[in-house]
């Protein structure tokens, strides 16, 4: 559970599996770490998360790695 009454301290830097979803693509799973927590009201449901994902698996490999110093990091808001 991510809402209240779970502490925002207790969810920010916690891993979780992401599922994208657009119109145009298959669903994909991503791993992300929360950056920070949106609620509806102070002590209501959480809306959504900021999260930074690590680098989409491609082929058969099963090694995570995060984006490239070089390259801006992938952050994105995860309705719930």
């Amino acid at each position: 559970m991510i809402s209240p009454p779970v502490k925002e301290e207790d969810i920010i830097g916690k891993w979780f599996g992401v599922v994208y979803r657009t119109e145009k693509f298959a669903p994909a799973l991503y791993v992300a770490k929360a950056l920070k927590r949106f609620l509806a009201d102070e002590n209501g449901i959480v809306e959504c998360l900021q999260m930074e994902c690590l680098l989409p698996k491609v082929g058969s490999g099963n090694i995570l790695i995060a984006t490239p110093k070089h390259l801006p990091p992938d952050i994105g808001m995860f309705s719930l």
